[in-house]
C-alpha cells in the first residue's frame, strides 16, 4: 500500500515545525510583554526611590536592592587611612580612579563612602591631594548595591581573586565596589550598599582632586551660572564655533571688493590673485 506523501517523513517534520512556529511565538510574545510589563514596573520604583525621604544611619544596614537607589543623608568623620580605590574608572574621557573611603558614622558603625574620582596617576591610597575633610561632616549621596570584586591587591601589581587575600596583604585597589572585601580588610562590619557621594544637587560621580590640570576641586561637577543653568555643552559649543566661522566668512564676503577679473570670470574668496582677501 502506497503511503500518502503527506506522511512522508520530510512533511512531517515540516508539519511538527509549522506546528511550533505557530505556537510558541504567541507565546513567546505573550512572555516578553510579561516580561516588559514587569521591568516598567520595577522602574517605575525605582524612579520613586529619590524621591523618598533620606536613609539614616540606622537604616542602612537593611536588604541592599531594597535600598537601592535610595538618597541618603549620614553624618559622621571619615578614615582615609582605610580608603582603597575603585579602579579604573573613566570621568570625561580620562581614566582614573574613584575612591572608596569608610565614613565612622555617630552611632559607631561605619559605612564605605565613593567619594568621587581622581586622575589615574593618583593612586596611593590615602590620596593626599584628595584628602577628605576632618572632623565631623555631613555626606549626602545615593545608596548602590555592592558588588562582589573578582580581582583586588596592590596597583604595581596584577591583583589577585578576593578569596586568596588574606588580611595583612596590602591592598590599594578593587575592581568593584565590594563592602564585605573592605570591611574584612579594616576589620568593620560594613553595610552592603555604597553610599555614592554628591554634593546635594543628585549630580552623578563627580571629581574629588584638587590639582593637577583641570584645576577639579572636591565635589566639582559640570560648571554652572548663577541662575542655576549648566554651562555649555560640547555641541553647543560646536554648533557655536559653526555659527561663528560662517558669520566671518558671510562678512568677509560683504566686506571683500569686487574682483576686476575679466568678464565670465568668477573671482574667489581669500585668492590674493582676484585681490580679494588681502
Amino acid at each position: 500500500m502506497r503511503r500518502h506523501r503527506l506522511l512522508s517523513p520530510v512533511w512531517v517534520v515540516a508539519h511538527v515545525l509549522v506546528a511550533v512556529v505557530l505556537v510558541g511565538f504567541p507565546l513567546l510574545g505573550l512572555w516578553q510583554l510579561e516580561r516588559h510589563e514587569q521591568q516598567q514596573a520595577t522602574d517605575d520604583a525605582l524612579a520613586q526611590r529619590p524621591q523618598q525621604p533620606p536613609l539614616t544611619a540606622a537604616q542602612l544596614d537593611g536588604d541592599p536592592q531594597r535600598l537601592a537607589y535610595r538618597r541618603v543623608d549620614v553624618g559622621g568623620t571619615w578614615q582615609p587611612r582605610d580608603e582603597v580605590l575603585l579602579s579604573t574608572r573613566p570621568h570625561q574621557g580620562r581614566p582614573g580612579h574613584h575612591v572608596l573611603t569608610p565614613l565612622r558614622l555617630s552611632d559607631g558603625s561605619a559605612v564605605l563612602v565613593n567619594r568621587g574620582w581622581v586622575p589615574y596617576d593618583v593612586d596611593a591610597p590615602p590620596i593626599a591631594a584628595a584628602a577628605p575633610p576632618s572632623g565631623e561632616v555631613r555626606v549626602t549621596g545615593v545608596a548602590v548595591p555592592g558588588r562582589d570584586a573578582r580581582r583586588a591587591g596592590a596597583l604595581d601589581g596584577q591583583g589577585r581573586e578576593p578569596g586568596a587575600i588574606a588580611a595583612e596583604d596590602t591592598v590599594e585597589f578593587v575592581s568593584h565596589g565590594d563592602p564585605a572585601l573592605v570591611g574584612r580588610l579594616v576589620g568593620e562590619n560594613l553595610p552592603g550598599v555604597v553610599v555614592r557621594a554628591d554634593d546635594g544637587h543628585r549630580r552623578a560621580m563627580v571629581p574629588v582632586y584638587r590639582g593637577g590640570r583641570g584645576g577639579l576641586s572636591p565635589f566639582a561637577a559640570t560648571p554652572r551660572s548663577r541662575a542655576g543653568h549648566r554651562g555649555p555643552t560640547r555641541r553647543r559649543r560646536r554648533r557655536r564655533s559653526r555659527h561663528t566661522r560662517r558669520a566671518a566668512a558671510a562678512g568677509a564676503l560683504t566686506r571683500a571688493p569686487l574682483s576686476t577679473a575679466g568678464a565670465g570670470s568668477a573671482a574667489r574668496v581669500g585668492d590674493p590673485k582676484a585681490g580679494v582677501g588681502r
